[in-house]
């Protein structure tokens, strides 16, 4: 589905009302999808709010649940919460994300990702996204970009970023990077070197 900027801050205000309390953002591949008239195959929702992620990990959980337990009934009707997926903070050192909820269709029909993150969004996107191309996102304020989206959109380039990045993680960037080239062909890769999805 293509959908545009203007759409994209709609969704965006209808997540915001069911979570006042909550800092959030869609970012990722929808905004930058949407930028450059691609077809968009999900959303990614990165939230922060106001949870003790260094508590005991069942007592957060049980937090998280009940606040998805409120937004589903609010806002996410008509999908249905597949899986809670935690992350692994040891093999994602340096990230920020705490949790992943996954609904099956919540925004227009499509895919819906909740991404908890323990600090403010935006400075999630703007520190730790790999590439420049990804570096965009849609929120209060509108849509935002860092130079870095700007200089790889206008060059028809995917820029990596984190050159210091584990191992672990250099892989997944190299995937990610294989799977950006998908929609964008044509487009160079600097800094590293993509690895085509199978």
């Amino acid at each position: 589905m293509k959908l545009t900027i203007p759409r994209l801050q709609q969704f965006y205000d209808q997540l915001k009302r069911s979570m006042e309390d909550c800092t959030l953002i869609i970012a990722g591949g929808a905004v930058r999808d949407a930028l450059n008239d691609r077809e968009v195959k999900d959303l990614d929702v990165y939230i922060q709010c106001s949870l003790d992620w260094d508590k005991d990990p069942s007592d957060v959980a049980e937090e998280v649940e009940s606040v998805i337990f409120t937004w589903d009934k609010q806002f996410f009707s008509k999908g249905k919460c597949l899986s809670e997926e935690t992350v692994d903070n040891g093999s994602y050192k340096g990230i920020s994300i705490q949790t992943v909820w996954h609904w099956d269709h919540a925004c227009g029909d499509l895919p819906l990702d909740l991404i908890f993150v323990n600090r403010d969004p935006s400075t999630v996107v703007k520190q730790e996204f790999d590439f420049g191309i990804c570096q965009a996102w849609v929120g209060h304020y509108g849509l935002k970009t860092h130079p870095a989206y700007w200089t790889d959109s206008l060059n028809r380039t995917i820029t990596y970023l984190r050159p210091t990045a584990s191992a672990s993680l250099r892989v997944k960037s190299q995937e990610h990077a294989g799977r950006i080239l998908t929609k964008y062909p044509g487009w160079k890769c600097r800094g590293i070197t993509p690895i085509n999805p199978t």
